[in-house]
Parts: C-alpha cells; sequence; structure tokens
C-alpha cells in the first residue's frame, strides 16, 4: 500500500492530535488498551507496531485495523500493522442467577486447557429456554457478577445482552461480537446439558461457523446428541457416551473451527439449588464467592421463589 508524504503525514497528525494516548504514543511508552473507546484513532489502527529510530518495537493495541499499513515518520520512524495472532477470548453466557463456584471452575478449567487470554461472562436479558423463569433483575444479577470476577484479571463481563434487553439469542450475540472484535477468536463454553440440546438453538448450524465451541464435561457423562445435531456435526452416530478422554473434531476444515469435549472437576453446583438452599434457609457460603453471598444476604435476594 503506498501513500504519499502528504497522506502520511495528514494521518499522523491526525493520531497525535485526537488520540488520547498521544503522550504516550509521543514519547514511546504506549499502554495497550489504554485509549477510551470514543477515541478517533481506535478506528483507524489495531496491534499498531512503533519502530522507533533505535530500532526497537512497542505495540499499540487498538481495534479495528487497516491491513498492511506501512507509515513513515517524519522523525524517520516506522508505523507498520502487525501480523500477530487472534486474540482468543472464551465466551461463558448465562442467567447467572446468582454466579457460583461452578460457573468461575469451568471458566478456570477451560482458560488453561485451551490456553485462552481472556474470558467473558455473558449475562442473557431473558433466555429463550427459560420463557416460564422470571429471573432476577439484571442489576442485581451484574452486580454479583462484577463482585464474583472483582479478583479474576483475566475474567470480565460483556453486558451486550441485557443492555440490548429482550430474549438473548446466541447467534445475534456472536454475530454482534465478530462485527465489533474481528480481531478476536471466539471459543464458546458450554456445559454438556446445553450442548446436548443446541439442535432447539435459532440458527444453531451457523454457531459452529463463526466459533469454537468447547464443552466441559462430568466425569463419566452420557452424551446422547439427536439426531439433527449430529448430522450438523457430520458425526453418523454419538461417537462418545462416557467422556473420559478429551475430544477435537475438526467442524470445518475451510475455516478451523472446531468442537472440543473435555473433563472438568465435578461440582454439585446449580443457582437454582443456591435459590433454594436460600428460601429454606440453608447454608450457601461455600457454593459461590464470598462477596456474592454477602450481597445476597444485604439486598434479600431469592428470599421467594421466582415465577
Amino acid at each position: 500500500m503506498v501513500y504519499s508524504f502528504y497522506a502520511i503525514c495528514s494521518i499522523v497528525s491526525f493520531i497525535f492530535k485526537n488520540c488520547q494516548n498521544w503522550r504516550f504514543l509521543r514519547n514511546g511508552l504506549p499502554k495497550p488498551g489504554y485509549c477510551m473507546s470514543s477515541c478517533p484513532c481506535r478506528s483507524i489502527f489495531a496491534n499498531v507496531k512503533l519502530l522507533t529510530l533505535t530500532g526497537y518495537e512497542r505495540e499499540i493495541s487498538h481495534v479495528h485495523a487497516i491491513s498492511d499499513l506501512r507509515l513513515i515518520l517524519p522523525c524517520g520512524g516506522v508505523v507498520h500493522s502487525m501480523n500477530s495472532e487472534l486474540k482468543r477470548v472464551g465466551l461463558l453466557g448465562g442467567t447467572f442467577d446468582p454466579i457460583h463456584n461452578g460457573h468461575l471452575g469451568l471458566a478456570g478449567e477451560t482458560m488453561q486447557l485451551v490456553n485462552l487470554q481472556t474470558v467473558l461472562f455473558i449475562p442473557v436479558s431473558r433466555s429463550p429456554h427459560k420463557l416460564h423463569y422470571r429471573p432476577t433483575s439484571s442489576e442485581h444479577r451484574v452486580a454479583m457478577l462484577e463482585l464474583a470476577l472483582a479478583r479474576e484479571t483475566a475474567f470480565s463481563t460483556e453486558l451486550l445482552e441485557v443492555e440490548k434487553s429482550g430474549v438473548s439469542y446466541t447467534i445475534e450475540t456472536l454475530s454482534r461480537l465478530k462485527e465489533r472484535h474481528p480481531e478476536w477468536e471466539l471459543f464458546l463454553i458450554l456445559g454438556a446439558d446445553a450442548f446436548m440440546v443446541m439442535d432447539t438453538w435459532k440458527s444453531y448450524a451457523d454457531i459452529f461457523k463463526l466459533c469454537h465451541v468447547l464443552v466441559g464435561t462430568r466425569p463419566d457423562t452420557k452424551l446422547e446428541l439427536p439426531a439433527k445435531l449430529r448430522q450438523t456435526l457430520g458425526l453418523k452416530k454419538t461417537p462418545f457416551e462416557k467422556n473420559n478422554d478429551p475430544l477435537l473434531i475438526t467442524l470445518n476444515p475451510a475455516n478451523g473451527k472446531t468442537l472440543r469435549l473435555y473433563q472438568i472437576p465435578p461440582q454439585a453446583i446449580s443457582s437454582s439449588e443456591i435459590r433454594h438452599r436460600v428460601q429454606a434457609k440453608k447454608e450457601i457460603k461455600n457454593l459461590l464467592p464470598p462477596a456474592v453471598d454477602h450481597y445476597i444476604i444485604k439486598n434479600r435476594l431469592y428470599r421467594t421463589e421466582s415465577l
């Protein structure tokens, strides 16, 4: 890609005048991810590398890339795009009513096994499979999530579903994330129960085209896949009844998307069980983070059964 001298100067001038991170750039000390979402330069550069006159390279992370961009700075430095690998991002969706140690364990085990760089917890606004259930307000559920993840530097929340409100569909969430973050490689994290009913999800076949699917199972879990799902996965029959060994299936060689099944330590915890225990005035402190337990007590949650 060839730029005229004036075009180069204009772009560089734009960066230094408008980028909220300009003072770090000027001093050669950029902070990856420092810019706010409103920063104009986020729409220009992603994973940009600054090569100074001394030849030392420093990285500047932004959102949207211009492929093969190469700029010669007036000072003699070079700014060019990096051919870095996509960021490996795990996605764990759920009602999280409330979040508990089982959720955190699944995310942690999966992160280590698949070498994820981060896991996003995505609370749903309303699950299409639980329309009969009225969840606790999204404000309370998000507050408990943030408390649970406060000390987990590799975990964070993604609130696009609760901000959208209404019924949440995984395919729509994946599509929006792919559009917003083309530099992410997405890994959808599921439990065995959710995986076995994926054929009931909206546009479920397209999910396997957008992301890798990771299924955490309990020891000796019997996986019975419906014929419709087996056909989508290209399986003549279910090749595993007892998932005692990790299993990796390449779903689409063209885009490299995979399905991986793996074991996670057994934890007999569910959000519904926690709610029932609160209603019955039973102990729950060993089932979820202490801060979440305190929040439930303080806000008198789950004292009555949800409709």
